[in-house]
């Protein structure tokens, strides 16, 4: 157990026993870390992360087992399974949502990347080789 595993142990412990200001650390102090572990390695949007280690305090609720020696390992872990889950519906719901579309002829919605390519080709092709050769060496140098 490092450090700072010991040190959210023993507040929890103590929050445990009645020391409320010690269990509204553990709780503070392991919800930043978890809310930093998924945004430094699995989600971006403040709204699902907010969700997650949400579901993850109710998970840890619900089923947290007695004796708990590594509190931030077991909540880590929760918070990856959570996660994992959560991408893995969000993939197929958007299969779904895909399969339906192209049932019902719909094509995908596009974020306009290739029409902005194409307006670019267009624009560069009408410049004289005088403007457009330190546009090629910018790029390619």
């Amino acid at each position: 157990m490092n450090a700072r595993e010991a040190h959210l142990k023993d507040l929890l412990v103590r929050g445990l026993s009645g020391e409320a200001a010690s269990y509204e650390a553990f709780l503070r102090e392991l919800s930043a870390f978890l809310r930093a572990f998924l945004r430094g390695r699995l989600m971006r949007v403040p709204d699902e992360v907010e969700d997650l280690v949400q579901e993850t305090w109710r998970t840890w609720l619900e089923r947290a087992p007695a004796g708990l020696s590594e509190p931030r390992a077991w909540m880590t872990r929760v918070l990856r399974n959570l996660a994992f889950n959560a991408r893995r519906e969000q993939e197929r719901r958007s299969a779904r949502e895909l399969a339906k579309a192209r049932a019902e002829g719909v094509e995908p919605e596009t974020d306009g990347t290739l029409e902005a390519q194409a307006k670019l080709v267009d624009a560069l092709r009408t410049l004289e080789e005088q403007h457009l050769s330190p546009l090629a060496v910018r790029s390619c140098g």
